[in-house]
C-alpha cells in the first residue's frame, strides 16, 4: 500500500503541476532541499517502478482482489474485505494509465516504443482483472437493474470495479446547501441555492454519435448525417447513442416528479423558452440553479431532486479505475504502436477490435469502415469514443486533452448551449420546439495562456527555488 500510495499521490501532483523530484529518502537537516525537476517521461516512470514493486507486494499476500470471487459468499462485500484499500488488479491498471500518459503527445520521449509499452501493460491489465472476474456491464438492464449506473451509483462496488470509492448511503441531497452531490452533481434537482451543478453543453452532447455511428462533432459532421437522413437538427435526440439518454437530461427526457401533473409532459424534464418568452420550470430563476445549456446532467446522478425525494438513502460511488477505461487505454495506445488492425503481444484485440467491443456493451455498432483504416482515420474516434463513454468522470476529460495537446484548441473553442423555444407542430420543428445554437454568456466561456497545461505555484514558493524551476503564473 505504501509503494501504490506514493506512486498514486506523484501521479497526482503530476497530472496538476508537472514531474518533481521523486524524494525516496528522509531529508536531513542539512540535506538540499531546492531539488531540480525531472522530465516527464522519467518521473512518470519512476512512478511506475513503485507500482510494479506495490504489485509483487500484493501478490505475495494474495491481495490482487481483496474479496471472493464472483459467485463466493462475500464477492463484492466492500466494508468486510476492506475494498477501500488498493489491491493488485488496480496497480496494473494504475501502471496502464500512467504509461498511456507517458506515451501521449505531451509527454512521450520514445516515440513507438512508449506506445508499444502502454498497450503491453494495458493488455496486462485487461489480463489481470477478467482473470479475478472483473466484468464490463451493460449499459442498461432494466430487468435485473446490474448495468453501468452502478459504477456510480445504488451499490458501494460493481462487478466492473477495479478500485473505487465510496461516499456509502446518503440522503437524495446529500450536504443540504452545500454538499458534495447537491452542489458538484445537480444543483438545479437537488435544492443548492447557489449552484446549477453540472450542465453538458451542446458541444458535449454533439460527441454522442447517431445510432449508426456517424459522428456529429462538426458542422460537416451533421450536414453530412442530415442528408443521410440520421439526423435532424429540430429533432435531435431520436437516432443517437445510446448513451446520450442515460448520461444527460434533454428537453423531453424521463424525468421522474418533474413536467406537468398529467398528460405526456408528466415525468418528463422542460428545458424550453415559451413563446412568450416565459421559461419553462427547469429554467426558472427561483428554483435552486438553472439550466444554462438547455441540458443536465444525468449519468452520475441518482435521479432523486426537489420533486422525486426518496425517504431512504442512496449509495453514491467514484470508479477510480474502472475495466472499460483498460479497453479504451488499450485501444488508443494499441492504435499508435501497431496501426488499427495491430494488436500487442499475446493479446486477442486489436486496436479497433478493443473500441468495437467496449461500443457493443454500448448498444453502439463498429466503427464505421471509413474511419479505420489508419491509425489518423481512427485516433479521432477513439478519441470522442473515450470522452462519450468517460465523460464526468473524475478528471478524465480535462486529464486527456491536456495529454494529447487538444488543451488549446478546445479552450479557444466557443462554448455552445441549445436552449429552444416552443412553436407550433410543423413539418420543420416536428416536435413543437426550435433548437437554437448559440454561444454561452462570455463570463461562461474559455480562455487559454499557454502556462495552463499546468496549475502554476504560489508566487512566494515560487521565491523560494532556484534548481526546481516553477510553472508558469498565469
Amino acid at each position: 500500500q505504501a509503494y501504490f500510495l506514493r506512486a498514486y499521490l506523484h501521479f497526482t501532483l503530476f497530472r496538476l503541476w508537472g514531474p518533481f523530484p521523486y524524494i525516496d529518502y528522509v531529508i536531513g537537516l542539512d540535506d538540499q532541499w531546492d531539488l531540480e525537476r525531472m522530465g516527464n517521461n522519467d518521473y512518470l516512470n519512476r512512478i511506475v517502478a513503485d507500482i510494479d514493486s506495490a504489485y509483487d507486494c500484493f501478490v505475495l499476500c494474495d491481495k490482487v482482489r481483496r474479496d471472493p470471487m464472483p459467485g463466493v459468499a462475500g464477492s463484492l462485500n466492500y466494508s468486510g474485505f476492506e475494498m477501500y484499500r488498493p489491491n493488485g488488479m488496480a496497480c496494473k491498471a494504475f501502471k496502464s494509465r500512467v504509461l498511456l500518459y507517458a506515451a501521449s503527445p505531451f509527454n512521450n520521449k520514445n516515440g513507438t516504443a512508449d506506445w508499444e509499452k502502454a498497450a503491453i501493460a494495458a493488455w496486462d491489465a485487461i489480463t489481470v482483472a477478467e482473470s479475478k472476474g472483473v466484468i464490463i456491464l451493460p449499459l442498461t438492464d432494466l430487468v435485473s437493474g446490474i448495468d453501468r449506473h452502478l459504477n456510480y451509483y445504488g451499490k458501494d462496488v460493481c462487478e466492473e470495479s477495479i478500485w473505487t470509492r465510496t461516499m456509502g448511503g446518503q440522503s437524495w441531497n446529500w450536504g443540504g446547501g452545500s454538499g458534495s452531490v447537491a452542489t458538484i452533481f445537480n444543483g438545479v434537482m437537488m435544492a443548492h441555492t447557489s449552484s446549477s451543478g453540472i450542465h453538458p453543453t451542446q458541444n458535449w452532447v454533439d460527441r454522442y454519435e447517431t445510432i449508426t455511428g456517424r459522428p456529429l462533432v462538426t458542422e460537416a459532421d451533421r450536414a453530412a448525417a442530415t442528408t443521410a437522413g440520421e439526423y435532424n437538427e429540430q429533432n435531435p435526440f431520436i437516432g443517437r447513442d445510446p448513451r446520450l439518454a442515460t448520461d444527460v437530461i434533454y428537453n423531453g427526457s424521463p424525468c421522474q416528479g418533474w413536467g406537468a401533473a398529467s398528460g405526456p409532459t408528466k415525468n418528463t424534464a422542460l428545458i424550453y423558452m415559451n413563446a412568450d418568452g416565459t421559461p419553462s420550470e427547469l429554467l426558472v430563476t427561483s428554483w435552486p440553479g438553472r439550466s444554462y445549456t438547455g441540458y443536465i446532467i444525468r449519468k452520475i446522478w441518482a435521479n432523486g431532486s426537489t420533486k422525486n425525494q426518496y425517504s431512504g438513502t442512496i449509495i453514491f460511488s467514484d470508479p477510480l479505475f474502472r475495466l472499460t477505461e483498460l479497453y479504451l487505454n488499450y485501444g488508443e495506445a494499441a492504435n499508435e504502436a501497431y496501426g488499427p488492425t495491430g494488436s500487442a503481444p499475446l493479446a486477442t484485440y486489436t486496436a479497433i477490435g478493443a473500441i468495437d467491443y467496449i461500443r457493443s456493451k454500448r448498444g453502439m455498432p463498429p466503427v464505421r469502415a471509413e474511419y479505420r483504416g489508419t491509425t489518423a482515420d481512427l485516433r479521432p474516434r477513439i478519441k470522442n469514443e473515450r470522452c462519450v463513454e468517460m465523460g464526468f468522470e473524475a478528471q478524465a476529460y480535462y486529464d486527456d486533452i491536456r495529454r494529447w495537446m487538444d488543451l488549446p484548441n478546445v479552450m479557444r473553442s466557443k462554448l455552445i448551449g441549445n436552449i429552444p423555444n416552443k412553436v407550433t407542430v410543423s413539418p420543420t420543428y416536428p416536435t413543437g420546439f426550435q433548437y437554437v445554437r448559440a454561444e454561452l454568456p462570455i463570463d461562461r466561456q474559455t480562455a487559454w495562456e499557454e502556462g495552463m497545461y499546468y496549475l502554476p505555484f504560489l508566487n512566494a514558493d515560487a521565491l523560494k527555488m532556484k534548481k526546481f524551476v516553477p510553472n508558469t503564473i498565469w
